[in-house]
């Protein structure tokens, strides 16, 4: 696992160029100048934790991504959902899950769901997968 801090390339850095900003521009949206912002990727400079809670908030990632803790960055669709299972009941959230596990695994062995579940499964292009009467054992 890298070191936690910003400037690692799986940290503030990296998010920055996945967003697109250069430093200027996130410089602005924190409201401080380039010149912090290449401190902060450099390593020289830590942000102060209302810093890196803006920082995450401008690059839509999660603080353990961005101090390193965690290798994947979760965009914020992503994080809606998996708040949004983690809000249903246990059996729900269960079933869930367990369909999710299905998917997966379907997934990596066809690459692309190109064979139906049970006969119910089809593709709609660009708005993704359309289930019905799914049983994952």
């Amino acid at each position: 696992m890298p070191e936690n801090n910003i400037h690692h390339p799986e940290g503030g850095l990296l998010a920055r160029k996945d967003k697109k900003l250069s430093q200027t521009q996130l410089a602005k949206q924190l409201s401080t100048s380039i010149f912090v912002i290449s401190r902060y990727e450099r390593g020289e400079m830590k942000p102060s934790i209302d810093v890196v809670v803006k920082l995450a908030e401008v690059l839509e990632v999660s603080i353990d991504y961005l101090v390193g803790k965690v290798d994947t960055a979760l965009d914020a669709d992503t994080l809606s959902k998996v708040r949004a299972i983690s809000d249903l009941s246990d059996d729900d959230r269960s079933f869930v899950l367990r369909a999710m596990d299905g998917l997966i695994r379907d997934l990596k062995k066809s690459a692309g769901l190109r064979h139906h579940i049970n006969g119910s499964a089809q593709r709609i292009p660009e708005s993704g997968y359309y289930l019905q009467g799914i049983f994952v054992k």
